[in-house]
């Protein structure tokens, strides 16, 4: 024990009352104060005299530093002490100097445990924080260390790496870490003795020694979990077709989409002059029965649907989630939701009129409308002879181009080769128009109008040959040429006899001739009426 005043008396005696109380502040002495003072009476009180003496006199200079300066400092006091006090002054100054490392030692004030979240919900930082201490017990609440720990010791202001279960789309995790220590050291309070019957002149200090003050901060932390995006799904359906083609539709799907989510699409006909409506009256295809499951974005295509009617197609794709809830569908009649349904081209002809038998007869054939390049045009031609019956068919086709077709891009007259006539009578031309594929998409019809050419007999040959014209009598009498002399050959003519002979018989002979050519083309004439 160490008194408090100046005077330097210790215990007052026997039998006297004492009383104690424990003070914070005392004569205006700061806490810092306060605690140097607990560090002397701890350090020093029960050690040499030297040293007691010494921390005696840092005592009273700490507490009245005023009345102690006015009693000449620490060289007023140890210049009573003879050749002591050189040692106590050495002591008393070493024991001040050391003092002023030491402060009052409380809880720290500030503190925290602050969680950062990490790339992923369910992994991130913890790092606890604590004015005045350095360390502490980190204990987490409804998540764990790296090493699978829920409490440890760490320092603070450092992060460590923390696991959180990982919420449910669309809910939330929460944790907590709690972080807690203790801070030792010197108290800023002494317990003063005080001798009652001489009043406050008199005090003892009894010094506190070190303590532990425990501190404890906490931080809350909560993952929400937000539910994945709601994917999309568009289309871009074949743009045109032609009546009687395959159209089909495309669906876009873009999102994160759950494994089991399903596909289907519709189609509505839309007729030229009706209504824009997508219902069961007008729908035409539907995979309602065959959905296309899918796990991811994409592209994803319906099944085939054979056009029927001319109009617009629209579709209709609809996403169901894994639960078959609709979470994505098309509009009717959205612009890439539609295919235009084209009319097939059409094909007339326009056949040459009438020939005779024997002239050379064609076909043209004028095509209108879209037509797909490598479209293909051929000819036949049927004769029906006169009084026979109105049919096309292999039994009197007399010409056909199928062994050399026209190929086609685009609507125009496109004309047949020639067919050399051989038969009188009606020569009914057909034409036909092919897709590329080869599926007929156009046709003639048997004796349509236009379809037909007459073939006409040759003109008729006249049955009675010319009348033989005489020659002219000369108008002189021929001069009489004397006979040539015999040669003995057999069968010549004298002279003037072989001359009128020669004549005679070249007038029979033309007559001759005349005859029979005027029967050779009566007689062709009667083969090819047959």
């Amino acid at each position: 024990m160490l008194c408090g005043e100046e005077e330097n008396e210790v215990w007052p005696g026997l039998g006297e009352s004492v009383q104690e109380e424990t003070v914070s502040t005392w004569k205006e002495a700061s806490g810092d104060t306060l605690a140097q003072v607990n560090w002397a009476i701890e350090q020093f009180a029960d050690t040499d005299d030297y040293s007691a003496a010494a921390a005696q006199l840092f005592i009273w200079s700490a507490i009245d530093p005023g009345t102690f300066a006015s009693k000449g400092g620490v060289t007023g006091y140890t210049s009573l002490m003879g050749d002591a006090g050189v040692t106590v002054e050495q002591y008393f100054n070493n024991i001040t100097d050391a003092s002023a490392a030491v402060t009052a030692a409380t809880a720290p004030v500030e503190g925290s445990v602050e969680f950062v979240e990490g790339s992923t919900p369910a992994t991130g930082t913890v790092t606890a924080k604590a004015t005045g201490a350095s360390s502490g017990t980190l204990t987490l609440t409804g998540a764990t260390f790296e090493d699978g720990s829920s409490s440890k010791t760490v320092n603070l202001d450092e992060s460590y790496t923390y696991t959180a279960p990982v919420a449910a789309p669309g809910a939330s995790t929460s944790f907590s870490g709690t972080v807690a220590g203790t801070v030792k050291g010197y108290p800023a309070e002494v317990s003063v003795w005080g001798v009652a019957d001489r009043g406050d002149a008199q005090k003892t200090l009894l010094g506190a020694g070190p303590k532990e003050f425990p501190w404890e901060f906490s931080g809350q932390a909560r993952v929400d979990v937000p539910l994945p995006p709601v994917p999309t799904i568009t289309t871009k359906a074949i743009a045109a077709v032609t009546v009687g083609d395959d159209a089909h539709d495309v669906a876009i799907v873009k999102g994160e989409v759950q494994a089991g989510s399903k596909v289907t699409f519709e189609a509505f006909i839309q007729k030229k002059g009706e209504k824009l409506v997508c219902d069961d009256t007008n729908k035409v295809f539907d995979t309602k029965n065959s959905p296309i499951e899918i796990s991811k974005a994409g592209e994803y295509t319906s099944g085939k649907y054979t056009t029927k009617d001319v109009g617009n197609l629209n579709w209709i794709e609809t996403l169901r989630d894994l639960s078959g809830k609709v979470i994505g569908k098309g509009e009717c009649g959205a612009p890439n939701e539609t295919t235009v349904v084209k009319p097939l081209p059409t094909i007339t002809t326009k056949a040459i009129p009438t020939v005779t038998v024997g002239d050379k007869a064609h076909d043209v054939a004028i095509v209108t409308g879209e037509v797909k390049k490598g479209s293909t045009i051929t000819f036949a031609a049927f004769i029906q002879k006169t009084g026979e019956k109105l049919v096309c068919e292999d039994a009197n086709k007399v010409f056909d181009t199928k062994g050399s077709p026209i190929e086609i891009s685009k609507a125009g007259e496109y004309t047949s080769e020639e067919y050399v006539t051989a038969t009188v009578g009606n020569l009914n031309w057909i034409e036909t128009l092919r897709d590329p594929s080869g599926k007929v998409i156009g046709k003639g019809d048997c004796g349509a109008p236009n379809e037909t050419t007459v073939v006409n007999p040759l003109p008729p040959v006249p049955t009675t040959p010319p009348a033989a014209t005489t020659p002219p009598a000369p108008s002189t009498p021929p001069v009489a040429t004397p006979p040539l002399a015999t040669t003995g050959a057999d069968g010549m003519l004298p002279l003037g006899l072989g001359t009128a002979g020669v004549l005679l018989a070249a007038a029979v002979a033309l007559l001759i001739t005349q005859r029979v050519r005027a029967k050779r083309e009566l007689k062709t004439a009667e083969q090819i009426a047959e």
